[in-house]
């Protein structure tokens, strides 16, 4: 009787158990790669300040500054992965990297607080779950950390880059994104001097807007080179000297102004956030989201 007794104790026991251990089994991984993770530093920069956080806290700053209501947890999860990865591989030697390395937004708790009001805790726990859930996840490919290349919002598809990983894929959400489409106007004298300084040996033909002559695009509509009067230059060179949100643009000129028809914000280069937002509302996890945009690619703990 004793022994039957000693039995089913023994036997409650061990079904207590295995659940526990499975748990542990199946979390440890992801524990360690919790604790690695807050032994990386970033050292934050504000006008008068620094501050000296962990690679976990800083993703999760970095996730809220790009964090718009409604957003799904794979999105957040998505986009965890790519600021991670972008901190590891700015990162040259040891644990510490510089936030003036990686110029991306970084919200302050305060700041959140003041966005977001009485949502702020809900919103930051959203957020916080996504970045502790994918710990220690970054973006690499042949065995290295990538560089993780995002955009806002493209033309409709992504650029094809130099890099394996990058490689030209359809993205039709971002046709719906109001972002789309920007129309960005110069009058023709304001349009003539900001070039003139650019380059002060460039010669017009007949004015600033008949100079400008698409020479080549991507497959993605995206301006490689272009003349403007005698001068060659890039399509992103001239779209970060007027202001433009991309390099697919257009030039045209109506009753002495300048018009510049832009497509997509940013460099169409990689994850594009309003296509990943579409497909993560629409069911798609967080790691297909990822090798959706970026080909050949392993997702690691690093």
């Amino acid at each position: 009787m004793k022994k039957t007794f000693l039995y089913t104790i023994i036997y409650i026991a061990a079904c207590l158990a295995v659940p526990y251990i499975i748990t542990m089994l199946m979390s440890g991984t992801r524990d360690k790669a919790e604790e690695e993770e807050s032994a990386k530093q970033v050292i934050l920069n504000y006008d008068k300040a620094t501050e000296i956080t962990d690679v976990t806290d800083y993703v999760t700053r970095t996730v809220a500054a790009y964090y718009k209501a409604g957003d799904s947890p794979e999105f957040l999860k998505a986009f965890a992965v790519v600021v991670r990865t972008y901190a590891e591989y700015v990162k040259e030697d040891g644990a510490m990297v510089n936030s003036a390395d990686l110029a991306l937004k970084t919200l302050t708790h305060k700041d959140m607080q003041n966005l977001w009001g009485d949502k702020y805790k809900e919103n930051y726990d959203l957020i916080r779950l996504a970045v502790n859930e994918t710990g220690g996840e970054c973006v690499t490919c042949d065995g290295q950390v990538v560089m993780p290349y995002f955009h806002s919002v493209n033309s409709g598809k992504t650029r094809k880059g130099s890099e394996r990983y990058l490689v030209s894929v359809d993205s039709p959400e971002d046709l719906k994104s109001e972002d789309y489409i920007n129309l960005i106007e110069y009058g023709e004298e304001e349009l003539a001097k900001a070039l003139e300084a650019w380059n002060g040996d460039i010669i017009f033909d007949k004015s600033a807007a008949a100079s400008f002559q698409i020479v080549d695009r991507d497959e993605a509509g995206y301006v490689r080179e272009l003349m403007v009067g005698n001068i060659t230059a890039s399509g992103s060179e001239i779209s970060v000297l007027l202001g433009l949100p991309s390099s697919n643009f257009m030039v045209s000129s109506s009753g002495g102004r300048v018009i510049f028809t832009v497509k997509g914000k940013g460099s169409g280069y990689g994850l594009s956030l309003a296509g990943a937002r579409a497909k993560a509302a629409s069911g798609m996890g967080y790691r297909e989201i990822l090798n959706y945009y970026y080909k050949n690619i392993q997702l690691k703990n690093v």
